[in-house]
């Protein structure tokens, strides 16, 4: 996992495809909510949706995808630990490269999440969106799929 400021991401563009998002998300701002595609088999997501009380929100892993997530107004917290720690998971779901974990998983750190801050979910991490800080916020997220390689790479 990598979080930090918006301003320092160019110090990851020699992540395959972060260059491209990074133009991409300059004009997210302005998009209806939706899915957009970029080179390579990555996309980006537009999201609109409320935070919710942390017991409401799901741990979630992916296999092919890292997550860049990028708040575009709002305020949530995301819960992170790694992936070995999460515990038993649901079974894996190819198609929309998702796996749900069961029970109750223990943050390792808990990131605050707003405008001007960005987070990078890697494979090997299990994450909680969607949660709110203290009190109901509506968020408006961008979310960036990057193709990692798939399951052989875990």
């Amino acid at each position: 996992m990598i979080c930090d400021a918006w301003t320092c991401l160019k110090a990851y563009t020699q992540i395959p495809g972060l260059e491209e998002a990074a133009a991409f998300l300059q004009t997210a701002d302005t998009l209806p909510c939706g899915e957009y595609p970029l080179s390579g088999g990555n996309f980006v997501r537009i999201q609109e949706y409320e935070t919710r009380p942390e017991e409401e929100c799901r741990w979630e892993a992916h296999r092919s995808y890292a997550d860049l997530q990028v708040i575009l107004q709002g305020k949530e917290k995301i819960g992170w630990t790694p992936l070995e720690q999460a515990g038993e998971g649901q079974e894996y779901d190819p198609d929309g490269d998702i796996q749900f974990f069961k029970g109750n998983v223990k943050s390792s750190a808990v990131l605050v999440m707003e405008r001007g801050v960005f987070a990078l979910f890697l494979p090997q991490d299990a994450h909680r969106p969607c949660c709110a800080d203290g009190c109901v916020s509506k968020v408006r997220k961008a979310v960036v799929k990057l193709r990692t390689g798939g399951e052989e790479n875990l």
